[in-house]
């Protein structure tokens, strides 16, 4: 019998139709659970799918995203708590909470599988010794396979009953001119019953010399409570410190057994007619460095003529060009390591003045620190 062409046709396109119908049914049965309704995947490290039906799947809430904890004791450790409730209808699964200060903010929870509707305490506990003075905000990050809040924080806001306090904290000179010596006073006062004594008033930095510090005891008459010291401290921001917007750090030093060493901050800003490009010369020979090449620069600008005089190094080792400055009214100071320099790390202090047409002098005090190695 012969086929006829037509019907050989009609075989080809209805094969063709079958294979297509059946490649559709096999694609819609490829597609992974998380985008069929009602289907969700499981399993310790599988959190639930973006648009998954929120009341299928465990949801996270707390009672408070902020606790302030007030003012706690600083001979002991405090601790509070938080209720952590499950909202879904999975099982929540607390997979870890971390810290910001494992010093003194830390937390536990009793259990970390939280049932449907069930609500578990998460205990907060702060530990004063861990606080380097007298307030603190720490930030909590509950990691969860929660669909809505997989990392849910909860900001820790703790003060802690202070053994002294300082008045002000920290100072702020605002405006001052360059060149001047300028000088603010704080009072130090024991508060609580340990005896406190104030030991030292430095930068942490020994080659930092832009402001120089003295304290006294003051007259027992002057207490604002008797038995309890108090001390005057004197702060001055000395004339070579540099212009611009002035910021320093500086420490306490006390016989208080919880905070021995408590951070406070100058400010200013620094007035002047000129301005230089850093404020301290950090440098490191290496090998393939010539000698010939200036270990660091300074320049100075401003907006009327100046030059830069009476230049001069501490420590032994080290040359000093001063020439004028790649730029109209600027001067320039480099500084280069002698042959004969002295190998090994070096802490020195870079001198000079800047003087205007006037014949007006500024002083300026740069530290100047790095390694010199042999290149030989």
């Amino acid at each position: 019998m012969r086929i006829r062409p037509a019907y050989i046709i009609i075989a080809i396109v209805l094969a063709l139709g079958a294979f297509v119908i059946y490649a559709a049914l096999s694609a819609r049965d490829a597609v992974p659970p998380v985008a069929q309704p009602g289907r969700t995947p499981s399993g310790p490290g599988v959190l639930p799918p973006v648009d998954a039906d929120q009341a299928s799947v465990p949801m996270l809430e707390i009672e408070t995203d902020e606790l302030d904890m007030g003012t706690v004791t600083n001979r002991e450790p405090t601790t509070t708590e938080i209720m952590v409730t499950n909202t879904g209808r999975r099982t929540l699964e607390i997979r870890q909470v971390t810290t910001t200060c494992a010093a003194c903010t830390t937390s536990q929870m009793a259990q970390n599988q939280i049932r449907p509707g069930q609500s578990v305490p998460l205990e907060i506990t702060v530990f004063p010794r861990g606080i380097p003075g007298f307030e603190t905000q720490q930030r909590l990050t509950i990691m969860s396979n929660a669909a809505n809040a997989p990392m849910q924080t909860v900001e820790v806001i703790v003060r802690v009953e202070p053994e002294f306090e300082v008045e002000p904290d920290g100072l702020d000179f605002g405006e001052i001119q360059k060149g001047e010596r300028a000088q603010r006073t704080q009072v130090l006062r024991q508060v609580a019953d340990e005896p406190i004594e104030l030991v030292d008033v430095r930068f942490l930095d020994e080659a930092e010399k832009s402001a120089s510090f003295a304290f006294e005891k003051r007259p027992e008459s002057e207490w604002r409570e008797p038995g309890k010291p108090e001390y005057t401290i004197t702060v001055t921001i000395e004339p070579w410190a540099p212009a611009g917007d002035y910021s320093r750090v500086y420490y306490l030093f006390s016989t208080c057994e919880r905070v021995p060493r408590y951070r406070q901050r100058v400010e200013a800003v620094i007035e002047s007619f000129y301005e230089l490009s850093k404020d301290r010369l950090t440098f490191s020979m290496r090998p393939g460095v010539s000698r010939d090449e200036p270990v660091g620069t300074i320049v100075a600008t401003a907006e009327r003529p100046i030059e830069i005089v009476n230049a001069e190094i501490t420590g032994d080792g080290f040359e000093l060009k001063t020439l004028p400055g790649p730029e109209p009214n600027s001067a320039t100071v480099e500084v280069y390591v002698a042959p004969d320099a002295r190998v090994g790390r070096r802490n020195e202090e870079l001198r000079f003045d800047v003087r205007a047409e006037d014949g007006t002098l500024l002083p300026n005090r740069l530290p100047v620190r790095g390694v010199v190695i042999d290149l030989q």
